[in-house]
C-alpha cells in the first residue's frame, strides 16, 4: 500500500518559494553573469527539492514501513514501532504538511510524517502490529 503526503499550503509555500529562488539564481547563472559552478549547484538544488515534493510517500508491505522523501530512503520495521501520535512538530522530516504523525519505534528512534490518509495509514499499520498504542486525537 503507498500513500503520498500530505501537502499543506504552509509548508508548500516555502518549498516553492525557495525553488523559485534557486530557479532565478539559475537563470542569472545562465543568461546574466555566466558561472558554471552556479548552473550545476541550482540544478542540483531544483533536483533535491522537486523530489522532495513529487516524491515524498510511505508505502507499507506485509512487515516493514517503508518511507520514502525526495532521494532518501528509510525503512522501519512494523514489529518494530511503539506508538503512533498527532503532533505539529515542525522539525525537519519526510512530511509535506504541518499536521503530522509522531511514529515511535525501537527504544529511542523517532520519525515525523504526514499521511495524506492519516487513518486508513495506522489502520495497516495496527493490522501487521496490534501492540502498537495509537494516541491520535
Amino acid at each position: 500500500m503507498s500513500i503520498p503526503s500530505k501537502k499543506d499550503f504552509i509548508i508548500g509555500s516555502l518549498i516553492w518559494a525557495v525553488l523559485l529562488i534557486f530557479i532565478w539564481i539559475l537563470y542569472r547563472s545562465l543568461f546574466v553573469d555566466f558561472s558554471l559552478l552556479g548552473i550545476i549547484g541550482m540544478v542540483i538544488c531544483i533536483s533535491l527539492f522537486c523530489a522532495k515534493w513529487f516524491n515524498t510517500r510511505y508505502i507499507i508491505t506485509h512487515s516493514t514501513l517503508k518511507i520514502i522523501s525526495g532521494l532518501s530512503n528509510n525503512l522501519i520495521d512494523i514489529e518494530d514501532i511503539n506508538s503512533i501520535s498527532h503532533t505539529k512538530n515542525i522539525l525537519i522530516a519526510p512530511a509535506l504538511s504541518i499536521e503530522r504523525i509522531e511514529i515511535k519505534y525501537k527504544q529511542y528512534e523517532t520519525v515525523y510524517i504526514s499521511p495524506k490518509h492519516t487513518e486508513s495509514f495506522i489502520q495497516e499499520l495496527v493490522k501487521v502490529n496490534p501492540s502498537i498504542k495509537v494516541d491520535i486525537h
